[in-house]
């Protein structure tokens, strides 16, 4: 997901909210230029959420889980 569409997200959710979207990207020089990513979504009285992509973050922020799945045997 883009920025932009994130935080067209943040205002559907939580409409007239004060929000805020990050995106971090680091580089490890120890390990042969290995990356990761944080994405970031805070809307006021909910917090700050991070996960490596924005939909994670936005899940984190909104309660989602995911439904356990039954494996047959």
């Amino acid at each position: 997901m883009k920025i932009q569409e994130v935080d067209a997200e943040l205002e559907r959710l939580f409409p007239g909210e004060y929000r805020s979207v990050s995106y971090r990207l680091s580089t490890y020089a120890h390990a042969a230029g290995e990356t990761a990513t944080e994405c970031g979504v805070y809307v006021h009285n909910h917090g700050w959420h991070t996960a490596p992509t924005f939909r994670g973050a936005l899940d984190l922020l909104t309660g989602k889980t995911e439904e356990e799945q039954e494996i047959a045997a």
